[in-house]
């Protein structure tokens, strides 16, 4: 009769996978919003000053890919009336208010920023985060909002975490993207996932039999059938002048992301910071991390002077 402990022991197994199954879809998919104080809060930890991390705007909204209403916020270029624009995307479970630090590199630089809150972020809508399967769509959104307002519009992304991975979904999709900024992407849906699983002290060989089971729940329920999550892969596509910054001491999504996306896209621009934790590379190097995104842009803006010409005039000025 010792055969039947068999069924009990898989019958026990399987209801364990679920379990933990479960759990992987809950804490990556339906999160607790971070409000406003919280990024807030974070922000001044790194002390960030509230002249660059509160900025004035013009609250925008529109109608979501499944209907939800999603807002951002509009802030206009500090050197008058421009027709260059920058889309900042937050990363996973965030705001807007985190990408005020990032425009306002921007807006000094003559272009207009829309920062929106992404999918089930912020004041935004929606059933849950799909780590850019239903994000790279609402950016299509935003891209024909921009659009709609100015028919000359050159519109460039930026992209922090998963609003990175998201941009590079859309621009390997699209002719039409001037720049793309990406700061600390992961490679893959895949590896995040099973990352985030490792870091969870799930069991290698168990993390690896789970995603599928992830993966069929993110394709069943948010219809990704047709997407594809490997974002090196997309990267590879992106025929715009790419920007790829990471820190070696990010913890969340480890530097190995970035070398991924670099080896498949090697003419892209690529700085890695130095032990900084993930997304903090502007809050422990401010001055570094304006420098390396103003020369980037610079250098793919042939309406600006080059970064190198910027220095030798402010030179001769003092």
């Amino acid at each position: 009769m010792w055969w039947i402990c068999f069924p009990i022991i898989f019958g026990i197994l399987l209801i364990a996978y679920i379990g933990v199954t479960i759990k992987v879809i809950q804490m990556s998919i339906y999160v607790k919003k971070r409000s406003k104080e919280v990024v807030h809060e974070q922000d001044n930890k790194y002390n960030i000053p509230e002249s660059v991390s509160i900025l004035p705007f013009e609250k925008v909204m529109v109608k979501g890919s499944d209907g939800y209403d999603m807002v951002a916020s509009y802030m206009p270029s500090r050197t008058g009336l421009s027709h260059k624009y920058f889309l900042i995307c937050h990363g996973f479970n965030s705001n807007r208010i985190t990408c005020n630090k990032y425009a306002n590199i921007l807006l000094d630089l003559g272009y207009n920023t829309l920062c929106p809150d992404m999918r089930r972020c912020g004041e935004t809508g929606g059933k849950g985060i799909t780590f850019g399967i239903k994000e790279s769509q609402d950016i299509n959104i935003w891209i024909d909002y921009i659009k709609s307002i100015d028919k000359d519009a050159e519109i460039s992304l930026y992209g922090i975490s998963l609003g990175a991975a998201s941009s590079i979904m859309v621009a390997s999709k699209r002719d039409d993207i001037k720049m793309l900024v990406s700061y600390c992407s992961y490679s893959s849906l895949k590896d995040i996932i099973i990352d985030r699983m490792l870091h969870a002290k799930v069991p290698k060989f168990l993390a690896y039999l789970i995603y599928p089971s992830f993966r069929l729940y993110m394709t069943i329920h948010f219809g990704g059938v047709k997407i594809n999550t490997n974002i090196a892969e997309c990267l590879a596509k992106v025929n715009c002048p790419v920007l790829i910054m990471h820190s070696n001491g990010d913890k969340f999504t480890n530097i190995r992301h970035a070398y991924k996306l670099h080896n498949v896209k090697p003419s892209a621009t690529f700085v890695e910071f130095d032990g900084a934790p993930h997304a903090r590379s502007y809050g422990v190097y401010p001055e570094k991390y304006r420098e390396v995104v103003e020369k980037f842009v610079r250098e793919n803006d042939s309406s600006l002077v080059s970064y190198e010409e910027l220095l030798r005039q402010r030179a001769e000025s003092k």
